[in-house]
């Protein structure tokens, strides 16, 4: 729809359709802007939290708790703030499948939030506890080439989140004792899912999603650029939450663009279709395995909702 808005305005001389373009393209680049202070806000308050382990450093059972504390708070937070961004804030934006979604009184929003945030952040505190002597010292540099780095290391945890998770998922839907073993059903009970439903997961899913995608997605970008700082980590573990709750969100969120330290090219390369994609798996419980839609594309399992409209790239029909 924004390519269409942009060469409609570009080949036409109506004064009211360009100033209409501008003030679109304004507003993306402040959800842009507010979507990185928000993420960016959470991780350095996950870093700061986390830190309390050196008050007792002797004390292994209190860095695993503070790290807990950290990721439980970062995860719940990132999950209501993009639940409050589809209802409310991009209200007018319809959802897919809009008749066809439960509604959740507040009551039961805030205990699942809660309830599965505080599991999901159990195996990922332990993670994160195992990465703590890896992490190097450093200061937030503000040079530009420093910036590109930490764009590239945090796309590099996205994609291989994708690609990792999409191996992951598409042998629990493809074998069957698989399927069952992990309960990855109880994920697929909901056809038409809310952004904290990603880690709405039975046990065994839970345990070895966190690690794929909460883990070894960010030893892939620290085998490429070198240690990471405690920030830097934290940083990435904020965008995969962001992108898996985006993911969950069953309407298509103009802040979202897959590569959110370079927004115009995640919508150039077509990462904010991931959100539609991920619906659509839910929708028939098949194709769409991925978080990101790149894995899916590279392996043909790519899928849309019936109501997704012709890619305006592509001009193919999803």
């Amino acid at each position: 729809m924004f390519f269409s808005f942009l060469n409609l305005a570009i080949a036409s001389d109506d004064s009211c359709i360009i100033f209409c373009f501008i003030v679109a393209s304004m507003a993306l680049v402040v959800g842009w802007v507010l979507e990185n202070v928000v993420v960016w806000g959470t991780a350095l308050s996950t870093v700061w939290i986390a830190k309390q382990r050196f008050l007792y450093p002797e004390s292994f059972a209190w860095g695993l708790c503070c790290c807990w504390i950290a990721v439980f708070l970062q995860y719940f937070t990132l999950s209501v703030l993009v639940e409050l961004s589809a209802e409310v804030i991009y209200k007018k934006i319809p959802y897919f499948n809009e008749t066809k979604r439960p509604r959740y009184s507040l009551h039961k929003r805030m205990s699942s939030y809660a309830g599965f945030a505080l599991r999901w952040s159990i195996p990922a505190a332990g993670y994160y506890i195992l990465w703590v002597p890896t992490f190097r010292e450093g200061n937030f540099d503000l040079s530009v080439s420093y910036f590109m780095q930490l764009a590239l290391k945090v796309e590099v945890s996205l994609l291989c989140a994708d690609l990792f998770y999409w191996m992951w998922h598409c042998l629990q839907h493809n074998v069957k004792s698989l399927y069952v073993i992990s309960n990855h059903g109880f994920h697929h009970h909901h056809y038409y899912p809310i952004a904290a439903a990603g880690t709405w997961l039975g046990f065994i899913d839970l345990w070895v999603s966190s690690v794929l995608i909460g883990s070894r997605n960010m030893y892939v970008a620290e085998l490429i650029f070198g240690s990471l700082t405690e920030f830097e980590f934290c940083l990435c573990l904020a965008f995969v939450h962001e992108m898996n709750c985006c993911d969950h969100s069953g309407k298509q969120l103009p802040f979202y663009s897959g590569f959110p330290l370079c927004p115009p090219l995640g919508l150039l390369l077509r990462l904010h279709e991931s959100i539609p994609m991920h619906e659509a798996h839910h929708n028939f419980n098949h194709h769409s395995y991925g978080l990101l839609g790149v894995a899916d594309r590279l392996f043909g399992t790519a899928r849309f909702p019936k109501e997704y409209p012709v890619s305006v790239l592509s001009g193919e029909k999803k």
